[in-house]
């Protein structure tokens, strides 16, 4: 994910990116972002002034409010994307596991698609990058689509606006895992 952040503000100069870390995890792993941001702002000194660049920014704690705020989002697979699909937000789903954990596990898995977003929906409204999919310049590809296209951003928010409806208000955490095993049954 980190090493899609050049790439996409090479596209989009004028993006910011806001992460939102989980309260468990250490802020030595943010340290990398931090460090790719403050590499990036010094070849970029001079347009910095210009644009009004802003570092990354990680923040602790306020995933909803980070989720509000987004225009696009770059989140692994699980219950992140019901969250972000109830903020109505398009987004890039990427999962990566061991090759051997993935070879062992691939054959039971009987659904099209990883993302419960996606299983909500009962198709593939957001891209999934799995497995040799997931690379640093499919993520930002997929990310500046979302930026870049007008009427695949608009078209995405309205089928997360069902997906969103699908799962109602308050519950929908567990709704979404009905959602999920319903659809795994199926297949």
């Amino acid at each position: 994910m980190a090493a899609s952040l050049p790439l996409i503000r090479a596209r989009v100069p004028d993006v910011q990116f806001v992460v939102a870390a989980a309260p468990n995890l250490a802020d030595e792993l943010f340290e990398p972002l931090v460090r790719l941001e403050a590499d990036t702002t010094e070849s970029m000194r001079t347009e910095t002034v210009a644009s009004g660049f802003s570092r990354t920014i990680v923040l602790r704690e306020q995933t909803d409010d980070v989720l509000a705020a987004s225009d696009v989002v770059i989140t692994a697979s699980g219950t992140a994307t019901v969250q972000a699909a109830l903020h109505e937000r398009p987004m890039v789903v990427v999962y990566k596991l061991s090759p051997l954990t993935y070879r062992l596990g691939k054959p039971f898995v009987r659904v099209d698609t990883y993302a419960m977003a996606n299983l909500v929906a009962g198709k593939r409204v957001v891209p999934e990058l799995i497995q040799e999919g997931f690379t640093a310049e499919r993520v930002a590809e997929e990310a500046i689509r979302f930026l870049t296209d007008g009427e695949l951003y608009t078209r995405t928010r309205d089928e997360l606006r069902l997906v969103r409806e699908k799962l109602g208000e308050p519950g929908a955490s567990g709704r979404a895992a009905d959602a999920v095993l319903a659809a795994a049954s199926r297949r």
